[in-house]
């Protein structure tokens, strides 16, 4: 299976059923093999709106955009009716070949059935109008939105991106930051662009502490906008830090044995010794880490965080406290990402009480309604059993973004309580949230436990349409169900989808 060449799986006979070819034509599709997929699909004889779906995806992802409007037209004829997958899609082939017409029309019937406030539709349809110039509309179809999480608002920051509307893109990220989204590398390798097009080093250098803080600074995407963010605004030695950063981290994992990077006098200054420290933190080699930040002469509380968070991740509890008691003697006060961390010390060594009392001093500074806080305090109260404190942390949370959700539902889940777990499940999705591998990986745990043979199937339908059916954890999440539910021929379809698509991964590259 590892030295195959395109087309020697079907005539392996993996597509002899439909689960098993709708499998083989997303591979495809999603290599850009559009022959290939197209040849399984022409196998399947009665091909469901999955089948469809998965084909005109592909198509539509890879450019091929009058096949697409092609197979939209073949699918009506043969009586499938198309859903919010398939015109999300369309749209994206209506934008590359500025079919605004076909768009608009689009757009009136997703109005008319009600598909108008879907997330997939929605930044579906702000990508079009972005890329036909037509940003009012954008705006119009954001403005709408009922629900306006990250998905959203990277959306129409890119639209104004892409439409060189640097001021505005701004604006909108500054008016994310004050709803209280958090980012993620898209969010901030987008902004990156107008802030670099617009020479404004502040605001790089604030983008790269945001970076720093989120765990974002060694991804590639963030680090070339801040590469070319500093280099357009010709601080040339700033712009060599995120290089050296993510090449520390390469010879770590590639090259070196842990404190290998010390000797060769990679802990000279801070910033380099803050980088060294997160590295051996988060491989949870603590001493090495330990050695790099005393050789720092006047640690700031990046370098006490980095510490910290490293100390809390890997269980040691009393360490994480005798360093926040240390910072705090030492003249550095804890910020929300310091006792985030130490909230999860409390939670690993049950200390109820100081967890409390860091509960209350959140709320007297006003941390608490901030993510990072909010997820620690309901990891603390639930890792210790107190649900009640965790669903109250939960509900007076003022944005309950999918990070939210996931923390509560798997508080639920850890404490065995399956059907409130899946009660907020429901509830989530009845909210308008779209889901996640760790929504559905953690979902599944209950569903298995109670042998919920259609809420499994309706996850793994799910998990499909959101392209996640081959990920490892929804994966063997699926087959604990279905096995769990005595269905192991469904739990082997599962392996075979996620076997095929390893062995094509390995293949092509």
């Amino acid at each position: 299976m590892l030295h195959m060449s395109n087309g020697s799986l079907i005539r392996l006979g993996y597509d002899a059923d439909s689960f098993s070819a709708n499998a083989l034509v997303d591979i495809y599709a999603k290599l850009g093999d559009i022959e290939a997929a197209m040849m399984v699909f022409e196998k399947i004889l009665l091909p469901d709106i999955v089948s469809w779906n998965t084909l005109i995806t592909g198509c539509a992802l890879h450019g091929f955009h009058d096949l697409t409007l092609e197979l939209l037209q073949e699918m009506k004829v043969l009586g499938t009716t198309p859903n919010m997958f398939t015109l999300s899609s369309i749209l994206k082939a209506c934008a590359g070949m500025g079919m605004i017409d076909l768009g608009r029309q689009i757009n009136s019937h997703l109005m008319k059935v009600g598909f108008d406030t879907n997330v997939f539709v929605c930044v579906g349809l702000v990508d079009m109008y972005s890329k036909c110039g037509l940003m009012e509309d954008a705006r119009r179809v954001f403005n709408l939105m009922p629900m306006q999480d990250l998905i959203y608002w990277n959306s129409i920051i890119s639209a104004y991106v892409q439409n060189l509307n640097d001021e505005e893109a701004i604006s909108l990220f500054c008016d994310m930051q004050k709803e209280g989204f958090n980012c993620n590398q898209t969010t901030l390798s987008t902004i990156l662009k107008p802030i670099a097009s617009l020479q404004l080093i502040d605001a790089s250098k604030e983008i790269h502490s945001y970076a720093i803080k989120l765990g974002l600074e060694s991804d590639v995407y963030v680090t070339n906008s801040l590469i070319d963010a500093y280099g357009k605004c010709h601080y040339t030695e700033d712009a060599k830090k995120p290089i050296e950063r993510t090449s520390k981290c390469c010879m770590e994992m590639l090259h070196m044995s842990n404190g290998s990077l010390i000797r060769l006098g990679y802990d000279a200054d801070s910033f380099s010794a803050n980088a060294l420290v997160d590295i051996y933190a988060k491989l949870g080699d603590i001493e090495a880490a330990m050695m790099v930040f005393e050789k720092i002469l006047l640690p700031d509380i990046v370098s006490w965080n980095t510490l910290i968070t490293g100390c809390a991740l890997h269980g040691f509890h009393d360490l994480t406290l005798e360093l926040l008691q240390e910072m705090k003697v030492l003249g550095t006060t804890p910020n929300m990402f310091t006792l985030s961390s130490i909230l999860k010390a409390c939670a690993g060594m049950g200390m109820i009480d100081l967890g409390r009392q860091i509960n209350s001093h959140l709320m007297k500074v006003g941390f608490d309604t901030n993510v990072f806080v909010c997820v620690g305090l309901v990891d603390m109260y639930s890792k210790c059993g107190l649900m009640e404190d965790a669903r109250r942390v939960f509900n007076l949370m003022p944005m309950q973004d999918l990070i939210y959700w996931n923390s509560i539902i798997s508080a639920y889940v850890q404490n065995l309580n399956d059907e409130e777990a899946i009660s907020l499940f429901c509830d989530m999705q009845k909210e308008g949230f779209n889901c996640n591998q760790t929504t559905l990986s953690t979902i599944l745990k209950p569903i298995a436990s109670l042998q919920l043979i259609d809420a499994s199937k309706e996850i793994h339908s799910y998990a499909i349409k959101l392209g996640l059916e081959s990920d490892v954890y929804v994966t063997n999440s699926l087959i604990d169900a279905y096995g769990k539910c005595h269905y192991t021929e469904d739990a082997k379809k599962v392996f075979v989808i996620l076997y095929l698509f390893v062995t094509c991964f390995i293949f092509i590259y």
